[in-house]
């Protein structure tokens, strides 16, 4: 399996650390990671690892502050994000290749908003995608609340990975502007929304909801047993064959 480190640069002039599996050809999926996680998560290796063996090309990559690439954790937004996005559609775009796009959790809401307002993108894989971003408030406490409005920073913990990660009221204020759910309606390329019934993180009801304002071509993909994280070998090579034949079904010459 041939791969290439390759770094592309955001508007922010950041760059941004990725690596290509190469295939033939000029299909391409871009796999998005979640929050906290990095471009080495085992969910998004494995896809990448199965779609070169189905001979479509992967870049998985690290958003700007995370892993490899440059930025502050700290400066995270969905907005930022976005741009991070766009900026590596860009540049396979402009070597003609042909883009879909795959993200767990809040790589699948990155990918969402991406595609609902660029139609160079081909498909959308979502998986266990926030669309209810008023939750991020409904969560907080009093005390974290006024924390941050007096320009603290408040941290969330990540049970998988098991650390704390900061975040600032710029965080929260720019995630209320984007609601998912009514974007979606915006998109025109193949969906498939895959969640785990055991999902404690995202409520069944956000996935039901995403897909009925969703546009056809749709599909949904329940994983039995499955949590948020996919942490079992098992519920992450379900994940993988669902995207898989879905990605196949829609890219076909």
């Amino acid at each position: 399996m041939h791969q290439e480190e390759i770094r592309i640069e955001n508007r922010r002039g950041e760059k941004l650390a990725g690596i290509l599996h190469k295939a033939k050809g000029k299909k391409l999926m871009i796999v998005c990671h979640g929050a906290a996680a990095t471009k080495s998560y085992p969910l998004i290796v494995s896809l990448c690892e199965t779609l070169i063996e189905k001979d479509i090309n992967a870049f998985r990559f690290d958003f700007s502050g995370c892993g490899d690439s440059q930025g502050a954790f700290i400066e995270k937004t969905y907005t930022n994000e976005v741009d991070d996005l766009e900026a590596v559609i860009d540049y396979f775009y402009n070597l003609g290749y042909d883009v879909g796009i795959i993200g767990h959790s809040q790589g699948g809401s990155i990918c969402l908003i991406e595609a609902s307002n660029d139609d160079r993108v081909e498909l959308v894989v979502s998986v266990a995608a926030r669309g209810y971003t008023k939750h991020y408030i409904d969560k907080l406490d009093k005390k974290t609340q006024k924390t941050l409005k007096e320009g603290g920073n408040a941290y969330w913990f990540e049970s998988e990975l098991g650390q704390q990660f900061p975040f600032r009221l710029s965080f929260i204020e720019d995630v209320m502007k984007y609601d998912i759910v009514e974007l979606i309606k915006n998109m025109g390329c193949p969906i498939l929304f895959m969640q785990g019934d055991n999902d404690t993180i995202r409520e069944a009801k956000e996935t039901d909801e995403m897909f009925e304002n969703a546009n056809d071509p749709k599909e949904k993909s329940i994983i039995k047993g499955a949590d948020h994280f996919f942490s079992k070998k098992t519920e992450q090579t379900k994940v993988t064959k669902a995207a898989i034949k879905f990605i196949l079904k829609y890219t076909e010459t």
